[in-house]
């Protein structure tokens, strides 16, 4: 599906960028993220995606959302550098020994930022109303994270893969969203519309 796989690269690239300039503000840093990587997975396919980022727990930032789309997004990376993250967020305002008591605070926030930046611009270009919920932080291995948040419903998943570099730092960084197959139609449905307008022929069919 390569209209479809452009259509959705541009929105995220747009999305990343301004959620950029928004975590340069909140971490009074210039924040890099890399041109995004997109794939669609199944749920199996992005337990091992996410493996190879972190084999080990992952911190996930979790939104729920709905509307023309229902689905949960998440922003995933490893475990073991969430206090990095925190720090980053954070800056020299608190000691070494208080930065594990803001660490679900202060990724939930980065998570927000992330997350509703992808959403927004998805709703923008592709002419959709969606609705998100509060976030949620969520320490676990990658295949009880995605089970919880969808489980066997999950038909697909739409993987967003970048690299947030702050200070000369690399954190790789996935976005994932869990779509079960009403989801991934309605989506298929929006952007084919979307491509449609622009003067580009739809592709037909919800591969």
């Amino acid at each position: 599906m390569p209209l479809r796989h452009d259509a959705l690269l541009e929105a995220f690239n747009v999305a990343l960028g301004r959620a950029a300039v928004s975590l340069s503000r909140l971490m009074h840093e210039t924040i890099a993220l890399t041109a995004p990587q997109l794939e669609l997975l199944t749920a199996d396919g992005a337990v091992a995606r996410i493996k190879s980022l972190a084999d080990e727990r992952v911190a996930a930032v979790v939104q729920r959302f709905e509307g023309d789309l229902t689905a949960h997004a998440l922003l995933l990376f490893p475990q073991s550098r969430a206090l990095e993250v925190v720090r980053l967020a954070v800056g020299g305002l608190v000691g070494e020994e208080d930065l594990s008591e803001l660490e679900e605070e202060a990724i939930s926030e980065v998570g927000n930022i992330l997350l509703n930046a992808c959403m927004a611009v998805l709703a923008n270009q592709l002419h959709m109303q969606l609705r998100t919920a509060p976030p949620a932080y969520v320490l676990d291995v990658p295949e009880h994270v995605l089970a919880s948040h969808g489980g066997a419903a999950v038909s697909a998943v739409l993987m967003v893969h970048m690299i947030m570099t702050v200070e000369s730092r690399d954190l790789a960084t996935y976005i994932a969203f869990l779509l079960d197959a009403r989801a991934n139609a309605a989506l298929a449905d929006a952007v084919d519309r979307y491509l449609a307008g622009v003067g580009l022929a739809g592709e037909g069919g919800h591969g």
